[in-house]
C-alpha cells in the first residue's frame, strides 16, 4: 500500500493531494483485495513517511538543479508596530499611461501611515530594491520589517539587500472574500 501511495506521488503526478491519491487507491485495492484507507489516514501518511516530490528546474543547457522551497514569512497574528518603521507594507500597482505600462511601487508604515511612492518602468527585483533603497533615504526612521505580496518584483535582489540590511520580510496572507 506505502509502495502505491509512493508511486502515485512521485511518479504518476508528482504530489498528487490525498483526496486524488484516494481515489486511484481505492481502484489497487479493489484489485488487490486490500483495505480501503481514509482520506485523512492517506494524508497521515504522505506527512509521516514525507513522500513529497522535490522539484527540479532544467536549463536550457539541458543542466538539471533542484528547487529548494523557502519558507514564507508569516506577519504573526497578534503582530503590533509599537514604534515606526516596525512594520512597512510594500505593494505594487500597474498604470497604463498614455498606452505605456508604468509600475508604481508604494509603501504604508502601519505605525505613523507615512507613505512614499515611486514610478518604474519594469516590474524587476532590481526596480524593487531600489525603491526600497530610495525608501530609506526618504523614511525617518530605521525600517525593521515589511510586508509584500508574493509578487515577483520581490524575490531575488529585493531580497537580497533586505537580508544585507537586516530586515525581516512578511508575506501577505490571501484573503478570500465569500458572499454571503
Amino acid at each position: 500500500m506505502l509502495k502505491e501511495i509512493k508511486r502515485l506521488r512521485l511518479e504518476e503526478c508528482p504530489n498528487m493531494g490525498k483526496e486524488k491519491v484516494k481515489k486511484n487507491l481505492v481502484v489497487f485495492c479493489k484489485k488487490n483485495n486490500l483495505p480501503i484507507y481514509s482520506e485523512s489516514k492517506i494524508g497521515r501518511i504522505i506527512k509521516d513517511k514525507k513522500i513529497y516530490h522535490r522539484r527540479q528546474k532544467v536549463s536550457h543547457f539541458g543542466i538539471v538543479k533542484s528547487v529548494s522551497n523557502r519558507r514564507k514569512e508569516r506577519k504573526p497574528k497578534d503582530f503590533v508596530a509599537h514604534e515606526p518603521g516596525d512594520l512597512v507594507e510594500i505593494d505594487t500597482i500597474v498604470k497604463f499611461v498614455y498606452g505605456m505600462k508604468r509600475y508604481i511601487i508604494t509603501a504604508v508604515d502601519i505605525k505613523t501611515e507615512y507613505s512614499f511612492a515611486y514610478c518604474y518602468r519594469d516590474h524587476g527585483s532590481h526596480s524593487a530594491k531600489d525603491f526600497l533603497k530610495k525608501l530609506e533615504v526618504v523614511f525617518p526612521y530605521r525600517i525593521k520589517a515589511v510586508q509584500t505580496d508574493n509578487g515577483s518584483e520581490f524575490h531575488k535582489y529585493f531580497m537580497i539587500y533586505l537580508k544585507k540590511q537586516k530586515i525581516i520580510q512578511y508575506l501577505k496572507t490571501k484573503i478570500r472574500l465569500t458572499e454571503n
